[in-house]
This record gives structure tokens, C-alpha cells and sequence, in this order.
């Protein structure tokens, strides 16, 4: 049988190894913190990033986008000119051709035939 000092020394044993056991979980826990707070601002300093890329890509889109409404009423009005003159000399042609029928009209009236 062991005797109540030898019991004693034991539990001081198992005492001092659940001290050492509490320390290095204490470290851990605190070593854990640490990493956590650091990813933390790791990622918050990511996102202001990426927001900031996102700004200035849609800034960069903005610009893009005005260019193209510029190109676009530039060819427009090209377009509407265009039509225009196409438009005159399709005029043109019909008074020409419709003189000439009138002209022929009274040819025909005139010649009788």
C-alpha cells in the first residue's frame, strides 16, 4: 500500500504536469489571438484594396462607356447626313424622271400618237 506521502507526491506530480499543460495551452490560445487579429487586418486591408481597384475600375468603365456615347452620336449625325444627301439626290432623280414623263406626256399628246 502506498502511503499518504506517496499520494501526496503524485498529486503534486499530476498537479505540476496539468500547470505545464494549462501554460502551453495559455500560449497557444494567446499565439492563436495573435494570428487571428494579424488575418483579421490582413483581410480588412484586402478589401479596402479591393474596393479601391473595384472604384477605379468602374471610374475606368465610366470613361469607357462616355467614349463610346460620344462615338456613338458622332456616327449618328454621320448617318443622318448621309441620309440627307442620299435622300436630296433620290429627289433629284425622281423630278428628273417625273419631268421627263411629263416631257413625254406631251410629246405624246402633241404628236397625237
Amino acid at each position: 500500500m502506498t502511503t499518504e506521502a506517496e499520494r501526496l507526491a503524485r498529486v503534486e506530480g499530476i498537479l505540476e504536469q496539468v500547470d505545464r499543460r494549462l501554460t502551453r495551452l495559455e500560449a497557444d490560445l494567446l499565439a492563436l489571438r495573435q494570428e487571428m487579429a494579424t488575418g483579421r487586418q490582413e483581410i480588412r486591408q484586402e478589401m479596402a484594396t479591393g474596393r479601391q481597384e473595384a472604384r477605379e475600375e468602374i471610374g475606368s468603365l465610366r470613361q469607357e462607356i462616355a467614349a463610346l456615347r460620344q462615338e456613338t452620336r458622332e456616327e449618328i449625325g454621320s448617318l443622318r447626313q448621309e441620309m440627307r444627301t442620299q435622300f436630296y439626290w433620290l429627289v433629284g432623280i425622281m423630278v428628273t424622271v417625273l419631268a421627263g414623263l411629263v416631257g413625254l406626256a406631251a410629246s405624246i399628246l402633241v404628236t397625237g400618237r
